[in-house]
């Protein structure tokens, strides 16, 4: 019986943790695709009220469920195997302060300037590849595809070759 509390005892926090980092790599990534789809929206001509709609819509689908919280985990034990717990809650607190820096930002052009956001031992490369392994790119896709602003984006930019 006391192994048992003791094993409970030593793998809580180590849960407690993991759920943690994920509740926030959940807001972080949801925080993140408003910003995206925000600004690129900003990129094209749209009456302002259809590109209010088209992201209120987005938002909404672009919020974490099962199969994207499935993916986060993965994402989140992939980047522990590449640099632990810490370097995990460095890439969430980068990302975080990077949200406040993009909520500054008016512009995808102006993307290129944000800071790297990856720890020691963890390339953007190697985050791209995890995410995709992950399934989290597709989901996101899916999602976006799904709440119709890949055709807004799409119809927008015709209507702008048009003119």
């Amino acid at each position: 019986m006391n192994r048992l509390v003791l094993a409970a005892l030593i793998t809580l926090p180590t849960a407690t943790l993991a759920d943690d980092q994920l509740d926030r790599m959940e807001d972080v990534s949801e925080q993140a695709n408003i910003l995206m789809m925000t600004m690129m929206t900003a990129e094209v001509n749209m009456d302002p009220d259809t590109k209010a709609e088209i992201i209120a819509t987005a938002q909404e689908s672009m919020q974490w469920d099962d199969p994207m919280r499935a993916a986060g985990e993965c994402m989140l034990d992939s980047y522990r195997d590449e640099v632990g717990d810490d370097g995990v809650d460095e890439l969430l607190t980068n990302m975080e302060q990077m949200i406040v820096e993009m909520s500054a930002i008016s512009s995808i052009d102006d993307m290129e300037e944000m800071p790297n956001v990856m720890p020691e031992g963890l390339t953007e490369e190697k985050s791209m590849e995890i995410t995709r392994a992950c399934g989290m790119i597709d989901l996101q896709v899916a999602k976006m595809s799904e709440s119709g602003f890949m055709d807004a984006m799409m119809a927008a930019a015709m209507a702008a070759e048009g003119n």
